[in-house]
């Protein structure tokens, strides 16, 4: 079994992180409550190194008992943190979302595309507005295209439910960079727009291993289904990489 630690409190990482494997393999991945059940075989952190750091004992004694720990997380600025904890032996494999950084690293490294939870989307909406929407921040020296509306909601439900009645989507790169500087990098709103049925548009440095020939298109119902096929081959590579260790 993989236990798997996040932040609950972020939605994303709750809803796609961890149920979107959950949902796929319920009696591989169960969340971290504070116990690690008989049978765990590995430790995944979702999108947060620092708690690998920060439970270092458990962590070490994880480890004398065979439980190998892997750390998925998507963004460059933490890097740092990432290279302190493979020079203290606390990781065992990293599991990364662009193909830029394959061997950026040291330790065993699996780059995959990003995946979600694809029962958080509506069906494909064939009554669309015409009209182009971004959803995210606007940090970064991020700017949309003219005409572009910024949409948002409380729910990551809810936003979809928006977007998927618009026709167009616009994506942004930009992030934070591990030297504190703005690079270009993937980002996971480029699949959650595919899985709102949008002809989405992105920024430079928006380069994905399986949907390359989903951009700037109107996505039919056969397009729609192979997105939901690629999805699920995704998160069982995933698995499949994990259980490689």
């Amino acid at each position: 079994m993989i236990k798997c630690t996040f932040d609950g409190s972020f939605e994303f990482n709750k809803v796609h992180g961890f149920h979107g494997l959950h949902s796929i393999y319920p009696l591989d991945f169960y969340e971290d409550k504070g116990k690690t059940l008989e049978g765990t075989r590995y430790w995944l952190f979702i999108d947060m190194p620092e708690e690998i750091e920060k439970r270092k004992n458990e962590v070490e004694l994880a480890r004398k008992q065979g439980i190998k720990i892997v750390s998925l997380f998507y963004d460059e600025a933490r890097f740092a943190i990432v290279d302190k904890l493979i020079e203290e032996g606390l990781v065992d494999k990293l599991i990364l979302f662009d193909q830029q950084y394959e061997n950026r690293f040291s330790i065993d490294t699996f780059v995959s595309d990003y995946y979600v939870e694809d029962s958080m989307f509506p069906e494909l909406n064939k009554d669309r507005n015409g009209k182009m929407c971004y959803f995210g921040h606007k940090s970064f020296e991020r700017s949309l295209p003219k005409k572009c509306k910024h949409i948002s909601s409380h729910t990551l439900k809810g936003l979809y439910e928006i977007a998927s009645i618009h026709s167009k989507g616009y994506v942004a790169s930009t992030g934070r960079g591990e030297g504190g500087n703005i690079i270009y990098h993937n980002k996971a709103k480029y699949i959650e727009m595919l899985f709102c049925g949008l002809d989405v548009e992105c920024q430079k440095g928006i380069n994905t291993i399986n949907y390359e020939q989903y951009k700037n298109r109107e996505i039919t119902e056969v397009e729609f289904e192979e997105i939901h096929k690629i999805n699920t081959r995704v998160r069982c590579e995933i698995l499949n990489q994990i259980k490689k260790l």
